[in-house]
């Protein structure tokens, strides 16, 4: 028999985990590691994986607590009916962080998200996805999203550049279309979109900007 997650602390009369303390759950393990470890391994012996620590209400997280993954990284925060639920900060496998609200298990509500490779966004956040205001930092070029973001993308808003151009206008699916491009040198703008290929398209003349 597989072992079993092991609990150290209180118990509810019905034999379920009640109160503070540490469940520990056994280590999910690969095909190639259970074939090596078959003959040396004792039935009875957890090998450790998940981890969490804090409160559980009749065998159910409940209340703030600390959940480490075997893979790596960790969420600690509130839990409501042995979910994510409330305000919390999570730390991927990857390397990135999240640190705001969440509602079922997922980012719902107003958070900050630092992504493995240095990009950052700071808004809303619907059923796990970017939805609602918000801007995003693209750290490998140095450029931002500032606007409406719908189920994942930048729908419309300000793009700004490292030197200082700015586009506001529409977007879809993340990537510009038409809108008000101004340029930082020299000082100019223009209405024009941005075609399939990329390329911008004015609509009118080069314009002084204020």
């Amino acid at each position: 028999m597989a072992p079993k997650p092991q609990w150290e602390g209180e118990f509810n009369e019905e034999g379920l985990p009640h109160g503070v303390g540490k469940m520990s759950y056994p280590k999910v393990r690969t095909g190639e590691e259970e074939e090596e470890e078959e003959e040396e391994d004792d039935e009875d012996e957890l090998v450790v994986g998940d981890m969490y620590e804090g409160p559980m209400v009749n065998g159910v997280r409940e209340g703030k607590g600390k959940y480490t993954f075997q893979r790596g990284g960790y969420y600690e925060g509130d839990y409501i009916d042995n979910k994510k639920h409330g305000k919390g900060i999570i730390k991927f496998p990857d390397g990135g962080t999240y640190e705001g609200e969440w509602a079922e298990n997922k980012m719902h509500g107003r958070g900050f998200y630092i992504y493995a490779n240095g990009d950052m966004y700071e808004g809303d956040f619907v059923n796990g996805e970017k939805h609602g205001k918000g801007s995003y930092f693209h750290k490998a070029v140095e450029t931002q999203f500032i606007g409406d973001w719908e189920n994942g993308h930048f729908v419309k808003g300000v793009w700004l550049h490292k030197d200082g151009s700015r586009f506001e206008g529409d977007f879809t699916e993340s990537r510009p279309t038409s809108g008000l491009f101004t340029f930082q040198r020299p000082r100019l703008k223009q209405l024009g979109e941005f075609q399939g290929n990329g390329l911008w398209a004015p609509k009118e003349e080069l314009k002084h900007s204020e």
